[in-house]
């Protein structure tokens, strides 16, 4: 498995710390959380703000070989992400309309090697290697340590990074 989603976190460790967790309006503690937060997960987002808690994506399969989410509802700009399955590869064309000096943030979370090389990120795990290639806009790729907690309350991740493409 490439990507990783880091999992829940004890509630009781972040509640002994006052997070209300149970708050889910927009720009409560509990979206700061980094487990909890859009930072932690394998999606993009817009300027470094979180996902709207109150829009969902939908998810649609137009063949048994695409799958389209709209990713507008959490984004609060025009965003579609589709997926194109193949035998040996999977392409994913991310279509958002941002504003001209927005920064949209692409992420993996991943507890591969990582190397990168011009628009390309090799990934190296169990022995695998799997190669991450980026077209389209310019971007700037580069690898993130999330193995440490960002914050007290946070807990840690082991061995793990995130693969980050840049795009203004």
């Amino acid at each position: 498995r490439w990507d990783k989603d880091l999992g829940m976190q004890d509630y009781n460790s972040l509640e002994r710390r006052g997070i209300d967790l149970w708050n889910m309006k927009p720009g409560s503690p509990r979206w700061l959380v980094f487990r909890l937060g859009s930072d932690a997960h394998n999606t993009l987002t817009l300027d470094g703000q979180s996902h709207s808690s109150t829009g969902m994506a939908t998810l649609t399969m137009p063949d048994v070989r695409s799958a389209r989410i709209d990713l507008t509802p959490v984004l609060g700009v025009a965003a579609v992400r589709t997926a194109h399955f193949a035998d040996d590869a999977v392409t994913l064309v991310d279509d958002v309309e941002a504003a001209p000096g927005r920064t949209i943030r692409w992420a993996m979370t991943t507890q591969a090697a990582v190397r990168l090389a011009g628009e390309t990120a090799f990934l190296t795990l169990g022995g695998k290697q799997l190669a991450v290639h980026f077209s389209g806009a310019p971007i700037m790729l580069s690898v993130l340590d999330v193995s440490e907690p960002r914050q007290d309350y946070d807990a840690p991740n082991p061995d793990t990074r995130q693969l980050l493409a840049t795009a203004n």
